[in-house]
C-alpha cells in the first residue's frame, strides 16, 4: 500500500465543505454552523491554511488569488503533484492553456490570456520559490520504502487466539449453565461459608495468576513453586441418605461427615480421633480424644466410622500412592463435598481442592492454586506447577485427560462456591 500524495489527500471529500477561518472549542460537543461563510470566504480561508502549513507559498497564493478574484472554484484549490514541477511540464501547461482549464478545478469562464499569464508566472518563479513542504509524502521516488508489511504468520496466530478465546468463552458459558450440584453437605454457619468462599477465591486467583504468567512466557525454574504432594481423598462412600459421607485420606485417616454437619476423623497412626463441629465465631471447632476415653455420646459416631472403614478396605481400591509427608504437620478433614454431573468436588481444611471427574481422571489444586496434582485412572499420581502445565497445554504422558477443559470446569466450580457466603443463599 502506497502513501497518498498531497493531491490525493486534497481530493478527499472531507475537504469539499465550507472551510472556516478557525474553530472553537465547542466543536467537540456541538455541530458548528458555517452557513454565514460565503464560498469566496471559504476559498480564501482554505488558501490561508495551506500557506500557513507550508503547502502553498505566499507567491503561489498571490497568483491563485488573482484568479480567484474573478471566479471561485466550485470544488477546491488544485495543487499540482510534485512530478509536475519541471520546466517542460510548465511549458506544456502554458501551451495548452488556450482553452478551458476546467480539468484543473477552475471554471471554463476564465479567460485564455489570464490562464497563460498564470502559467507563465508559475514557470518563471518555479526555481525561485519552492514550497516549504514537498507536494508528495514520498519525495524522490522513495514511496516504495513505505509499503505496508503484513506478517501473515503473526496474523494467523492472532486469528487462532481470537478463535480459541471465542470457543473458550462459549464453553465456559455452557459449563456455567450445566454446573448444577446434585447433592452437598449441610453447613449451618455463615462464618464457615465465608471461610470456604475465601478459600475458593484465593485458589481461583492463584489459577488466574498462573494463566497470566503463562501468557508472559512462563516462569524461570528458580521461581517455580516447590513441589509438595497434598493430602487427597483416596476413597469415599456417599451414604448421606442414612448416615453421611465417608472418606479416606492419603494419610489413611478415616472420616465421616455426618448429616448433622459434625465430623469424626479417626487417625491411622494413633488410637485417637477428632470430633469437629461448626462454630459461629471460628467456623469450626475440633476436640481431640483418645479412643479409650471417648465420650459416651460419641460411641455411635465411632461405630459408624468403623463400619465405613471396614467397607472401604474390603471394597474400594486406593486411588493414590501418596502418604503422609514430613511437611504434613496438621491433621486434615473434609469441610464440604459437592456432587455434580461432571465431577465430585472435595474441599479440605488445608485449602486443597480435589475434583474427581466421571472419566476417572482426578485433579487436586493446592498451594493457593500454584500446584496441580494429577491422578490417572491407573492411580498414577504426580504434582506439577500449574504454570508449567498451562505452558505445555496438557498433562505429560496423559493427553487423554483433556486438562484444559477440566481446568475450565475447576474454575467454574470455584467461582460458584466463592459466591455462597450465607446459609440462606
Amino acid at each position: 500500500m502506497e502513501r497518498p500524495s498531497i493531491q490525493e489527500i486534497m481530493d478527499y471529500v472531507w475537504f469539499r465543505g465550507t472551510f472556516p477561518p478557525y474553530t472553537l472549542n465547542s466543536v467537540m460537543t456541538t455541530v458548528p454552523d458555517y452557513s454565514h461563510i460565503t464560498p469566496q470566504e471559504s476559498f480564501m480561508n482554505f488558501q490561508n491554511c495551506l500557506e500557513a502549513s507550508g503547502l502553498l507559498s505566499v507567491h503561489q497564493n498571490h497568483m491563485v488569488a488573482n484568479i480567484s478574484e474573478r471566479t471561485v472554484p466550485t470544488n477546491k484549490l488544485h495543487i499540482a503533484p510534485a512530478h509536475k514541477y519541471s520546466s517542460n511540464s510548465y511549458m506544456t501547461e502554458y501551451n495548452n492553456a488556450g482553452n478551458s482549464i476546467g480539468n484543473n478545478g477552475y471554471p471554463d469562464t476564465v479567460q485564455t490570456s489570464a490562464s497563460k499569464r498564470f502559467h507563465m508566472e508559475k514557470f518563471q518563479q518555479q526555481e525561485q520559490f519552492q514550497p516549504i513542504l514537498p507536494h508528495s509524502l514520498s519525495p524522490g521516488g522513495t514511496k516504495n520504502k513505505y509499503k505496508e508489511v503484513i506478517d501473515l504468520e503473526a496474523q494467523r496466530k492472532l486469528n487462532d487466539l481470537a478463535r480459541e478465546a471465542r470457543i473458550r468463552k462459549a464453553r465456559q458459558s455452557m459449563a456455567r449453565k450445566e454446573l448444577i450440584p446434585t447433592s452437598t453437605n449441610l453447613i449451618k454457619s455463615d462464618i464457615s461459608l465465608r471461610i470456604l468462599a475465601s478459600e475458593c477465591q484465593l485458589t481461583l486467583n492463584g489459577i488466574l495468576e498462573a494463566e497470566a504468567q503463562k501468557r508472559m512466557g512462563g516462569l524461570p525454574k528458580s521461581r517455580l513453586p516447590s513441589i509438595k504432594n497434598p493430602m487427597v481423598v483416596t476413597k469415599w462412600v456417599d451414604y448421606s441418605n442414612k448416615h453421611g459421607f465417608s472418606y479416606q485420606l492419603s494419610t489413611e485417616d478415616i472420616g465421616v461427615l455426618f448429616n448433622n454437619g459434625s465430623t469424626v476423623l479417626r487417625l491411622a497412626d494413633a488410637d485417637e480421633f477428632w470430633y469437629i463441629t461448626y462454630d459461629e465465631r471460628e467456623g469450626w471447632v475440633a476436640s481431640h480424644y483418645l479412643l479409650d476415653e471417648k465420650p459416651k455420646e460419641l460411641s455411635r459416631h465411632l461405630e459408624v466410622v468403623d463400619f465405613f472403614a471396614k467397607y472401604m478396605r474390603a471394597n474400594l481400591s486406593r486411588v493414590s500412592n501418596f502418604v503422609r509427608e514430613e511437611y504434613h504437620k496438621d491433621d486434615v478433614f473434609l469441610r464440604r463435598y459437592t456432587r455434580y454431573k461432571e465431577f465430585v468436588m472435595f474441599e479440605l481444611s488445608d485449602g486443597t481442592f480435589q475434583f474427581n471427574f466421571k472419566d476417572h481422571h482426578k485433579l487436586a489444586i493446592s498451594d493457593g492454586g500454584k500446584l496441580v496434582t494429577y491422578i490417572s485412572p491407573d492411580h498414577e499420581s504426580e504434582t506439577y506447577p500449574l504454570v508449567e502445565l498451562l505452558r505445555i497445554g496438557e498433562i505429560p504422558g496423559h493427553t487423554d485427560c483433556n486438562f484444559e477443559s477440566k481446568l475450565m470446569l475447576v474454575k467454574e466450580g470455584l467461582k460458584q462456591k466463592a459466591s455462597i457466603i450465607t446459609v440462606d443463599h
